[in-house]
């Protein structure tokens, strides 16, 4: 197999790209970024690799985006825990801090919008694979949004914003969590209603009590249900 001129060189500046990574460099130790780091060094010998780990995760979770590659990258990305996210969590972004977050931004908009298929020619698509799912959460629209946007360091306002409201780190994924030893997320939480609560009147009433304080930004208690 002969790569061409113009892969070769989308090849190199994704390299390039994914080095140059600053608030984000922990991406690189993501078992994610180190499969795209072996397929971008070494293509003809890793792409049937590199294939096969994203169709293994899509097969584990339904993705929201019809092409894998940007559906996992982005939620790799999206959910990262560091100082620019946690800084927006608490709204408190510097000037500089943005600064550098634009610039790893730019380079995450091009590792993520790297056409994978489209630079090895046996490799099938990594679009249409799984019929995608409509997004249901905050964090999926988001993922939506981000594909979509032509420039994403002019979405940082933005990102901040959702930071702010939904939190940063693997919980922005959320909408409710599970404690086992450890906090683990729910992707896809059972509806249920107060009603089906038999003989816990007097708990309802505190929990809907606190709820409403909470949602005033009055004193609140954290529920452990």
């Amino acid at each position: 197999m002969q790569i061409n001129t113009g892969s070769m060189e989308k090849l190199t500046k994704a390299k390039e790209a994914l080095e140059e990574l600053l608030i984000y460099r922990e991406l690189q130790k993501k078992s994610l970024f180190l499969e795209l780091s072996y397929f971008l060094a070494s293509p003809e010998e890793n792409c049937y690799r590199f294939f096969s780990y994203l169709a293994k995760r899509a097969a584990a979770e339904t993705p929201v985006l019809e092409d894998l590659w940007q559906n996992f990258s982005l939620q790799e990305i999206l959910s990262a825990e560091n100082l620019f996210t946690l800084s927006a969590e608490g709204g408190k972004v510097t000037e500089c801090l943005a600064e550098v977050a634009a610039h790893d931004w730019q380079r995450l908009e091009e590792l993520v919008k790297l056409d994978v298929s489209a630079l090895v020619p046996q490799l099938p698509s990594l679009r249409g694979l799984v019929e995608p799912k409509i997004p249901t959460t905050p964090f999926e629209e988001l993922m939506l949004s981000f594909q979509k946007a032509e420039n994403w360091a002019a979405e940082l306002p933005s990102l901040i914003d959702f930071y702010n409201c939904y939190g940063a780190g693997p919980a922005c994924r959320h909408w409710a969590f599970v404690w086992d030893g450890e906090l683990r997320g729910i992707i896809k939480p059972e509806e249920s209603d107060l009603a089906e609560l038999v003989g816990l009147d007097r708990q309802k009433e505190l929990l809907l009590a606190n709820t409403k304080q909470f949602l005033q930004n009055l004193p609140a208690n954290c529920v452990l249900l």
